[in-house]
């Protein structure tokens, strides 16, 4: 699998960083993680056409997480009106419904998105497979959300989305190769929310036995604060600890 973060921030608008999604490319598919907004523009900066997706997992439907849905199902609407499955947690159904029948109708009226797009609420477990990958869920504590956990070619990859600590995101992590963490604060006295921070957010990672271990979703209080974090995170942390950026690419 390769990877690219398309923005790893939150819903502070900063120059430095974009609101959160996450492409990971396997040898025959695209799938997408979250879709804040700016997705859409940035999946054309890093090479990759929006129509090109079939496949879009949400964490959960805050605006840093979810804005760009619209704007990915109107893209496909006015172009290959190819199929697109989109995964996430129970309200899902409610979300699109109003985004495109209330919101947004001529989507659904005279574009018909409804005739190539399928929507999915997902809890645990495997939700999603195909001839090279495999997708499973778990719920965390944050609005109802949820984490993923991708697999393919004998890899794989965790997706915290927003959450703080909970041992249903340790056990969908066990032995995975790579846990991408957000890290929302720089340390636990800045730390509002149900988040997660350096030192959580690794002990986490060491938790699960995960092998490799990069922070996304930095408010701006991380900015400045790199060292600072990467030495509490290994406090906690045994293996290679990075902090993403805004187009940053990875392989696992």
């Amino acid at each position: 699998m390769k990877g690219v973060f398309l923005g790893t921030g939150v819903s502070v608008v900063t120059k430095r960083r974009g609101s959160s999604a996450l492409l990971i490319e396997t040898v025959r598919d695209r799938v997408l993680f979250d879709c804040g907004p700016g997705t859409a523009r940035m999946l054309q900066l890093a090479g990759y056409r929006v129509s090109i997706l079939e496949n879009i997992f949400l964490t959960h439907f805050h605006i840093d997480h979810v804005l760009d849905y619209a704007t990915i199902v109107s893209d496909r609407a006015l172009t290959t009106r190819g199929h697109l499955s989109v995964f996430g947690p129970r309200g899902l159904q409610r979300h699109t419904k109003m985004l495109f029948r209330e919101l947004f109708p001529d989507l659904a009226r005279s574009l018909r998105c409804f005739d190539f797009l399928t929507v999915e609420e997902v809890k645990e477990g495997i939700v999603a497979q195909a001839d090279d990958w495999e997708v499973a869920c778990a719920p965390t504590k944050h609005s109802g959300g949820i984490a993923y956990r991708m697999t393919s070619g004998g890899k794989s990859l965790l997706y915290s989305g927003d959450t703080s600590p909970c041992e249903s995101l340790v056990e969908l992590g066990k032995g995975v190769d790579l846990a991408v963490m957000e890290c929302s604060f720089p340390d636990s006295t800045l730390l509002t929310g149900n988040h997660l921070h350096p030192r959580s957010a690794a002990q986490l990672a060491s938790k699960m036995g995960a092998k490799r271990l990069i922070f996304t979703h930095l408010y701006p209080a991380c900015n400045a604060m790199e060292d600072t974090i990467l030495k509490e995170a290994k406090k906690e942390f045994g293996g290679e600890v990075q902090i993403a950026e805004d187009g940053m690419r990875f392989s696992v």
